[in-house]
């Protein structure tokens, strides 16, 4: 069984162009690795600029508390 997602930062462009592509860029890097450590994705790839999909093993019921968890962390 498997779990797929996708993740799209809604506007970032927006955050892109007041802060550079260069910032924009260390952000999704940065969320890329918090959410490979805490999901433990089986895969991980970046669709777009800022869209992401993945694979995680097992069902939604055995990964909501990574999935919730990532979500808390993402916000911050």
């Amino acid at each position: 069984m498997f779990v797929y997602g996708l993740i799209d930062i809604d506007d970032f462009t927006t955050f892109n162009l007041l802060n550079s592509f260069e910032k924009g860029n260390e952000v999704l890097d940065k969320l890329e690795n918090i959410s490979k450590n805490i999901l433990l994705p089986l895969i991980w790839l970046k669709l777009g600029s800022d869209e992401f999909v993945f694979s995680l093993v097992g069902s939604f019921e055995e990964n909501k508390q990574n999935i919730s968890e990532l979500l808390i962390t993402s916000k911050k």
